[in-house]
């Protein structure tokens, strides 16, 4: 092959100037992903939401375990639809009872998060509207969300997330 031409001198190059940005056309890459640990992700929002959790005297139990929950999602848009979530649940929660959030591995590559309402149930229906886009939220990160009525009293919110690959 014959050689490539030689460059002109240093003299003649010109300065380089940034080419113009292109439009965006197609799907914009998501947030880039972080290993979190949804305990305390949860504990975080919890102290967040203290003042709506005072003003409706709603006690916060939290039961997270000890062991690590993580998961690899972008983590702003998972606290957005956790947050979501957790007003809702207070905002439906009846005064003074007590709001309970459990989070545990519930299969080896799962990760539930349960909000508990305490007081008279509202059905699934009824949260529909005010949780979806939580709901796309968590969808887009490969989980869900439903609520339940429990037996024994209240709503249960029902956050499923695949979790993060162990090291």
């Amino acid at each position: 092959e014959p050689a490539p031409p030689a460059p002109p001198p240093a003299a003649a190059q010109e300065p380089l100037t940034p080419a113009p940005a292109l439009p965006v056309s197609g799907p914009v890459a998501p947030p880039p992903c972080a290993t979190v640990d949804v305990r305390d992700l949860l504990e975080d929002l919890g102290a967040e939401l203290s003042p709506q959790l005072e003003r409706k005297r709603l006690p916060l139990k939290l039961q997270l375990g000890a062991a690590p929950l993580p998961l690899a999602a972008p983590a702003e848009p998972l606290a957005q639809a956790l947050r979501q979530v957790l007003a809702h649940a207070i905002a439906s929660a009846p005064e003074g009872q007590t709001l309970r959030i459990t989070a545990d591995a519930d299969a080896p590559q799962a990760l539930h998060i349960a909000i508990h309402t305490h007081g008279p149930a509202t059905g699934p229906t009824a949260h529909a509207q005010a949780l979806r886009e939580a709901y796309q939220a968590l969808q887009a990160q490969g989980g869900g969300i439903d609520a339940t009525v429990d037996a024994e009293g209240g709503t249960v919110f029902h956050v499923r997330l695949p979790s993060a690959a162990p090291d």
